[in-house]
């Protein structure tokens, strides 16, 4: 068996930005997986270990690593690569050429690979115990529930909704206790794209699938997305995402049915599979 080794999850917390919590469940998530590995992990805010390797959450924050330890590891969580975060994307590139990086999209990987960037590593997404946190609510009175950024993509569909007569609640800005109080109250949680690049969002749904939520994601036959998630979700395109909330809000058995099921499909996946290996690495 291998030597503990101690980590320390550094999460990226600038001053007057409250996006940062967005971070806390895969600081969560990773922390647990490690613990159970074995390995001794604290969690940490703007703070390098010099005792422990530091894994670095929110890297494209950074405004520089020059005093970021050799050993430490930058884990990107972002959509890179897209006409909207080209400034986020150019940061997180060049960390990369010089530090070792996980990512949890294989699209970002190849394409940071093509740009000269070697030590990229997939870190997959799955699902550890603690994070199933979530008790439904005893009444639940919002219909469709959407949290995050807004553009007129996302607006279009939430009006639509709207003049269907549902109950949509929308949330931006707000993380932790409060946000998940709305996620207990919802009969669906609605994930929506906002980048060009399409990819699956995986990092805000697998805390909604490990806490049973039906959940509607956008699915289009452009958008990357692992299949091992597909079974857990209701998956529409773009223009037929209004039409399967309305559904699946109308359909209260349909919902339970696919409540186990997002449990049942992300749960065959334990973090400490995927996280195994890259810690091995050293």
């Amino acid at each position: 068996m291998a030597a503990a080794r101690s980590f320390n999850i550094c999460v990226i917390r600038p001053e007057g930005y409250a996006h940062h919590q967005a971070f806390d469940e895969i600081a969560d998530l990773l922390r647990y997986a490690i613990i159970e590995l074995g390995h001794p992990c604290s969690v940490s805010a703007n703070e390098w270990r010099s005792d422990r390797t530091d894994i670095v959450i929110g890297c494209h924050l950074l405004k520089s690593t020059a005093d970021l330890p050799d050993s430490a590891i930058l884990l990107n969580t972002e959509q890179l690569f897209s006409r909207q975060n080209a400034g986020w994307t150019e940061r997180v590139l060049g960390y990369a050429r010089r530090h070792r990086l996980w990512d949890y999209n294989e699209k970002n990987i190849a394409a940071l690979m093509a740009r000269g960037t070697d030590g990229a590593r997939l870190l997959r997404i799955g699902y550890q115990k603690e994070l199933q946190r979530i008790a439904p609510a005893p009444v639940q009175d919002i219909d469709v529930l959407f949290y995050g950024s807004y553009n007129e993509r996302r607006k279009a569909v939430l009006d639509e909704l709207r003049q269907r007569g549902l109950n949509v609640a929308t949330l931006f800005g707000v993380y932790g206790a409060e946000r998940d109080a709305h996620i207990a109250r919802a009969k669906v949680v609605l994930n929506m794209h906002y980048y060009d690049q399409h990819i699956f969002e995986v990092v805000r749904v697998f805390y909604l699938m490990s806490n049973r939520k039906a959940v509607v994601a956008e699915v289009s036959a452009d958008t990357t997305v692992e299949w091992r998630f597909l079974q857990g979700l209701r998956t529409a395109p773009y223009e037929g995402l209004v039409e399967a909330c309305a559904a699946l809000v109308a359909d209260a058995a349909g919902r339970q049915r696919l409540e186990a099921e997002a449990l049942r499909t992300i749960s065959a996946w334990p973090q400490a599979r995927f996280l195994q290996p890259l810690l091995a690495d050293g």
